[in-house]
C-alpha cells in the first residue's frame, strides 16, 4: 500500500514539474493530459484528483480548487478563465470550455481558424457535474449546484440549485428556511 501512495505521488510530481504546476498533493493518473500553452497558467489547491483519460488544455488560465475531483476523460479548456471552487465532484466525460472555434471565415476552413473566448467560467464551491454534462462559455455556476447528467449549461446558475437537460432548467432549489430541496416550475429554462 505505502509503495503504491508512494509510486502515485512521485507521478504526480513528474506530470506537475513538466508542466510547471505547483503538485500541492493530490494525485495525476499517468494517463491524465496537462497542456499548457505559451502564455496559459495552471494552478491546482491541495489534494486535486485527475482520473485516467482527464485532458486539461490551458492557452488560458485554469485554476483547480482544492479537494476538486476530477472524473475520467474529462476535458477542461481555456482561453481567458476556468475556475473550479474547492471539492467540486466532476462526473466521467464532462466537457468545461470558455472557448469556441472561430467560424467567420467561410473561405477558411474551421480547424484553422483557431479559437476565441467566450468569457470567464466559474464553478462555485461543492457543486456536482454528472456524467456527460457540458458547461460552456461566459457563465457562473453557484456554489452547492448539482448539474445533472448530460446537461448542457451556458447560463449563470444560483447556488443551491438543482440543473438537468439542454438547455439546462433548474427543477429544484435549495430553500434555508424549509431546510429541503423545493422543486422549481419545469418549463422555465434558466
Amino acid at each position: 500500500m505505502k509503495a503504491t501512495m508512494y509510486i502515485k505521488k512521485i507521478i504526480t510530481k513528474l506530470k506537475c514539474w513538466k508542466c510547471g504546476i505547483n503538485s500541492g498533493g493530490g494525485w495525476i493518473h499517468p494517463l491524465a493530459e496537462i497542456k499548457k500553452y505559451e502564455n496559459g497558467e495552471i494552478a491546482f489547491g491541495e489534494n486535486v484528483i485527475l482520473h485516467k483519460g482527464v485532458r486539461i488544455d490551458a492557452t488560458g488560465k485554469i485554476i483547480l480548487g482544492m479537494g476538486t475531483d476530477v472524473n475520467t476523460y474529462t476535458r477542461i479548456e481555456s482561453a481567458s478563465l476556468v475556475e473550479i471552487g474547492k471539492d467540486v465532484l466532476i462526473g466521467p466525460n464532462v466537457y468545461i470550455s470558455d472557448r469556441s472555434h472561430q467560424y467567420k471565415d467561410v473561405d477558411v476552413p474551421i480547424k484553422m481558424q483557431g479559437y476565441y473566448t467566450r468569457g470567464n467560467l466559474k464553478i462555485g464551491n461543492g457543486t456536482w457535474i454528472g456524467i456527460h454534462a457540458c458547461v460552456i462559455g461566459n457563465v457562473e455556476v453557484g456554489k452547492g449546484c448539482v448539474i445533472g447528467a448530460n446537461a448542457v449549461v451556458t447560463k449563470n446558475i444560483p447556488d443551491y440549485c438543482v440543473v438537468v437537460g439542454n438547455p439546462a432548467r433548474i427543477v429544484k432549489r435549495y430553500d434555508f428556511k424549509e431546510k429541503e430541496w423545493i422543486k422549481m416550475d419545469e418549463n422555465k429554462t434558466i
